[in-house]
């Protein structure tokens, strides 16, 4: 018996597990590959945010019939990170005006009110109202030709991660 097998009742006969097969298999076919660790985000520059552009766009897209107890969710997120809880615009752009860390921009497409506790989610129970439909991938997957011309976009944006 060598260390890649185990004794199973079966019958009086030694198998191995699948686990241990694929080990076995692998070391046999070559040496083993390089792990990967997943993506690795270095020297990523530093970013200046125009918080003017940013406030001009939510402005466009929001500040229009804002209740008072409607709020805008935003999220800035560090590029090895995936959005959590929301912020609010006042937030976002203090603290985009503190640092210069590379980060995804998100918001929500619809306003909120606070929960009970006074916090900001986005959760179904606290909608206010649609401020904005995104479509995705226009005029690089999608031909912009497809887009009826009666439904003209208010804003185009392209983002790309640079490395």
């Amino acid at each position: 018996m060598n260390d890649n097998t185990k004794d199973t009742d079966n019958g009086g006969e030694t198998q191995q597990t699948i686990a241990d097969d694929l080990a076995a298999l692998t070391k046999a076919a070559s040496p083993a590959p390089e792990q990967s660790v997943g993506l690795k985000y270095v020297n990523i520059p530093p970013k200046d945010y125009d918080l003017a552009k940013i406030g001009s766009f939510l402005d466009a897209v929001f500040h229009a019939g804002l209740d008072d107890d409607e709020n805008i969710l935003t999220w800035i997120v560090p590029p090895t990170r995936s959005p959590s809880f929301p912020i609010s615009e006042e937030k976002m752009k203090e603290r985009l005006s503190a640092t210069r860390n590379s980060c995804a921009l998100y918001y929500a497409t619809a306003t909120c009110k606070r929960d009970t506790d006074g916090k900001l989610y986005h959760r179904k129970k606290l909608f206010s109202s649609l401020r904005v439909v995104v479509l995705d991938d226009i005029g690089t997957k999608v031909p912009l030709d497809k887009i009826p011309a009666d439904f003209p976009p208010s804003y185009i944006i392209e983002s790309r991660w640079t490395l």
